[in-house]
């Protein structure tokens, strides 16, 4: 994160391009569907694998991409009035 950071100028214009191209051919590059597992640990015997639940990290430029569009997204419901609030209880 801190190199992405260092650097964050020189690559915005290709990461715009990475993210224009992925998003009009529908598609994003196969790295970033891979992720690093990890478990970790909740309560109870460290001995019981159900005590762990599993944290997926994955690439951080691919999140970045998949706020960027919830962004837009959110907005363009809320715009058009598609998220309606409600008092129902059931």
């Amino acid at each position: 994160m801190r190199i992405l950071y260092e650097v964050r100028h020189q690559i915005a214009m290709p990461l715009r391009m990475i993210f224009e191209t992925s998003y009009n051919i529908g598609l994003i590059p196969r790295e970033w569907k891979f992720a690093n597992i990890l478990p970790i640990y909740k309560k109870g015997s460290k001995a019981d694998a159900s005590n762990y639940r599993p944290v997926s990290l994955t690439n951080v430029i691919c999140k970045v991409m998949e706020s960027i569009i919830r962004d837009h997204v959110m907005k363009y419901f809320l715009d058009n009035d598609f998220l309606v609030t409600s008092n129902l209880v059931f």
